[in-house]
């Protein structure tokens, strides 16, 4: 497997069991495209599979798009973190609830 943290990109591949494979690709979708091999492509958000005919092999590719950061909660587009709430004619932020520690 090979990464570039820089680019936030992952590619490498693996060894599938073929029995496992029907459950597998149920998660991903089917894209029309084969690669030089005659794999089939799937896809899963950011991630691209190219799973052997064999249905014993798979290659992957993962690119992070620029819209979406690590930071973000899975699938919902928000950040992690809790954003910081202003009382109405106050510009200083309210502090945290007690109890918890800093």
């Amino acid at each position: 497997m090979r990464n570039d943290l820089d680019l936030n990109i992952s590619n490498g591949e693996f060894s599938l069991d073929p029995s496992e494979h029907d459950v597998f690709v149920s998660q991903l979708e089917r894209v029309p495209s084969r690669d030089e091999g005659r794999s089939l492509a799937y896809t899963y958000e950011d991630w691209v599979f190219w799973i052997a005919d064999a249905k014993n092999h798979c290659r992957f590719y993962m690119r992070l798009t620029r819209d979406k950061q690590p930071s973000e909660q899975a699938g919902t587009g928000q950040p992690a973190t809790r954003p910081v709430v202003e009382s109405e004619g106050s510009d200083k932020p309210q502090p945290e609830a007690e109890g918890r520690s800093r």
